[in-house]
């Protein structure tokens, strides 16, 4: 869908919020963690979701702030949230995502800028 975008508007930039990438890396990382390292409720992407189609409060979470990190372009540790959402989620799980939501962010970001020239 984006490639036909961009062929139909060339002069229109055309990004990408990345936040299936941000929840496909981010189930790598739950599964490559050793169980020691957490009481291990999220072992997976598909325990952010409520049921099979829905995101719980954790899954919007990352996908808000994944949305904030590429309008804004700033990191994760940078995005004031509103205390209500921002106490959605421990503060285990924000250290454990952040980086992975600023990585994935700033190459998606590279990637776009790059197929822009």
């Amino acid at each position: 869908m984006k490639r036909r975008l961009q062929v139909a508007n060339p002069s229109v930039p055309i990004g990408v919020i990345p936040v299936g990438e941000v929840f496909a890396v981010f189930d790598t990382l739950l599964q490559r963690r050793p169980v020691e390292e957490s009481d291990r409720t999220l072992r997976s992407s598909w325990d952010l979701y409520q049921d099979w189609i829905h995101l719980g409060k954790q899954g919007c979470y990352i996908a808000r702030l994944t949305t904030l990190v590429t309008i804004l372009d700033r990191h994760p540790d940078g995005i004031a949230l509103d205390p209500a959402v921002a106490s959605l989620v421990s503060a285990e799980l924000k250290a454990l995502v952040h980086p992975v939501i600023w990585t994935v962010v700033v190459r998606s970001n590279r990637a776009f800028e790059t197929n822009r020239e």
